[in-house]
């Protein structure tokens, strides 16, 4: 792969995940500094992946029935950043619930859409995908800790303004985030096609399940760990260590793949999740969190990229924007919506040790679609190159339109 276009991805990807490790763990703290109830807090803050859950196929079937992910990828990016500048005035409910609607709705597709231009580019030229995609887990990491480390959680007035300045860094990165000649309008009924595929729609689901089981992790681990004791130290120390334990495994990653193949590694990475939700549901001792958070690498990091990968071999050409803005909605976006929720319920109802078992179950059952057939590729498996599904189809009828 060209080194400036490796650089533009990377940049993307950094900025858009720089964001999000300012969003996550610090808008809260923003929205409690305006009087907001912790129900109208989750409320704010649960529709972002509302939108992730109910748009993705209107963003990217537009895409690719247009072949315009570029222009609809630089829309996405610029309208964000411009929707959140709504915070700078919006101090009632009303106004930031409306703020944070639009900027949700205009966010949704520009991770989707990118994912889509950077699995054609390793597609044809046999680059590592993680080692393009751990800038993403770099840039939330530096924000996150960076943020925090100069009083972060004090300052709560500076979150809007440093918020907007990541999100125009991203907009000016994904305006030089080039398309591929790839993306060309799909075919009619393609995206109904894909829909009605039985290892598509089981991959889904599996990927719903799999990140829901995460709810209770993402939504609740650091209170749990508050609850058995631990200070600040150890429980920033642990989310570091899952951190670090995901960016190993993005740059490790190819390789695993080539010795695996992407249905044995996100079969692997299913049931390590269903070890380490069960072994949080049993123990809170410090040897035990911290080999769970080791296997953030596979859990997170491991099953992300086999998804994103077979859900770019099954989809064709015209359909793959399609095919990864419905993975992100039903996996960051519902599958988090449901998953959190849930868990939340579990845990007020019957505690911590019965949220994660819960979360165990839906990655055993999440381990079960994969062993039914989720993502397999017709004569994939590992030492060999999987197929890529959509080469066979061909072009559309008529010349592809030109690069922008």
């Amino acid at each position: 792969m060209d080194g400036h276009l490796r650089l533009r991805l990377a940049a993307f990807y950094f900025t858009n995940f720089a964001a999000m490790g300012l969003l996550v763990p610090y808008f809260n703290i923003y929205a409690r500094s305006l009087g907001f109830s912790d129900t109208g807090i989750g409320i704010l803050l649960a529709l972002v992946p509302l939108a992730k859950a109910t748009l993705p196929g209107l963003w990217g079937g537009t895409a690719d029935a247009l072949g315009a992910r570029r222009l609809l990828l630089i829309l996405s990016a610029w309208g964000a950043a411009l929707a959140f500048a709504g915070f700078l005035v919006a101090e009632s409910f009303v106004a930031c619930l409306v703020v944070m609607a639009v900027y949700a709705a205009l966010a949704v597709p520009a991770l989707p859409f990118v994912e889509t231009t950077t699995l054609e580019a390793v597609a044809a030229t046999g680059a590592d995908y993680g080692r393009i995609r751990v800038a993403g887990s770099m840039g939330f990491a530096v924000t996150a800790l960076l943020f925090g480390g100069l009083g972060g959680a004090e300052r709560s007035e500076q979150v809007v303004p440093v918020m907007l300045a990541l999100l125009v860094c991203q907009a000016v990165a994904a305006s030089l985030v080039p398309c591929d000649a790839a993306s060309r309008p799909g075919r009619p009924g393609a995206t109904r096609r894909l829909l009605s595929s039985r290892p598509v729609l089981l991959l889904l689901a599996a990927g719903f399940l799999m990140q829901a089981s995460h709810g209770a992790y993402m939504g609740f681990f650091s209170l749990v760990l508050g609850e058995a004791g631990y200070g600040g130290q150890a429980i920033g120390g642990l989310w570091a260590a899952s951190v670090a334990a995901e960016v190993v495994m993005m740059l490790c990653v190819g390789r695993l793949l080539a010795r695996l193949g992407t249905r044995r590694l996100l079969a692997l990475s299913v049931a390590l999740a269903a070890v380490r939700w069960a072994a949080y549901a049993a123990s809170s001792a410090p040897a035990v969190l911290a080999g769970g958070q080791l296997l953030h690498a596979f859990t997170y990091a491991g099953f992300h990229v086999a998804a994103v990968q077979t859900i770019y071999r099954l989809c064709p050409p015209g359909t793959r924007a399609t095919g990864q803005a419905f993975y992100s909605g039903w996996t960051f976006g519902a599958g988090m919506m449901v998953g959190t929720v849930s868990s939340g319920v579990l845990k007020d109802a019957y505690g911590s040790g019965p949220m994660f078992a819960a979360a165990g179950l839906m990655a055993v059952a999440a381990l079960g679609l994969i062993l039914l057939g989720a993502g397999k590729v017709a004569g994939a498996g590992p030492g060999r190159r999987e197929p890529d599904p959509g080469a066979a189809a061909g072009p559309p009828p008529g010349p592809p339109p030109a690069v922008p």
